[in-house]
């Protein structure tokens, strides 16, 4: 099975075609494996643009607890993510098109963009407090996700339950950074005392 990239046909959405309007007539099949690995690469490519140049002086500026990762352990954190999501991308594109496939679709791109979005509070924006808080609609996002794919494809769950755990020690170590480096120099969260 294959998505169709077409002419804007509401009625092929049900067969489980993808539609787009700027190709008119002509019809290009994208496979669900090109489909799944294009949107990771898609939010790989909208991470790094987030999380901006100097991840690594970034980070080693920081002080982190003893537990955490070196540099190297988050770039295989970081590839594991990806592989991952292409997982379960994939399963969920190979599934017949239906309201939960859809919305568990919706929800996986969705985790890829709030990824996006928490580089860019923590690296960009240097906003240690923020980035923190961004935990929690992250972790709705990601618990949704899970239930999702538990009533749509139980293997895509138990693919994606490992994330659920790491998650668990990436938000404790949030804390820990932001606890550690929450002094008004270095947290550009905290409120500046007044004059």
């Amino acid at each position: 099975m294959g998505y169709t990239l077409a002419g804007a046909d509401p009625s092929t959405a049900a067969t489980g075609r993808l539609i787009s309007r700027c190709s008119g007539r002509t019809r290009v099949e994208v496979k669900p494996a090109a489909l799944a690995l294009g949107i990771c690469a898609i939010a790989a490519a909208l991470e790094g643009l987030a999380a901006g140049p100097g991840v690594k002086q970034r980070l080693s500026s920081l002080r982190v607890p003893p537990w955490a990762l070196p540099f190297t352990a988050w770039l295989v954190v970081g590839g594991l993510y990806y592989l991952l999501c292409f997982i379960v991308l994939l399963r969920l594109l190979k599934l017949p098109t239906t309201r939960l496939q859809v919305t568990a679709v919706t929800a996986a791109i969705a985790l890829m963009a709030a990824n996006a979005a928490w580089n860019y509070l923590f690296f960009r924006r240097a906003n240690l407090h923020a980035s923190f808080l961004f935990f929690l609609p992250y972790a709705a996002l990601a618990l949704a996700l899970f239930l999702l794919l538990l009533r749509v494809d139980p293997v895509s769950s138990a693919i994606f339950g490992p994330y659920l755990l790491y998650f668990g020690y990436a938000a404790a170590w949030g804390h820990e950074v932001w606890q550690l480096n929450s002094s008004p120099v270095n947290d550009l969260s905290s409120p500046k005392p007044a004059a």
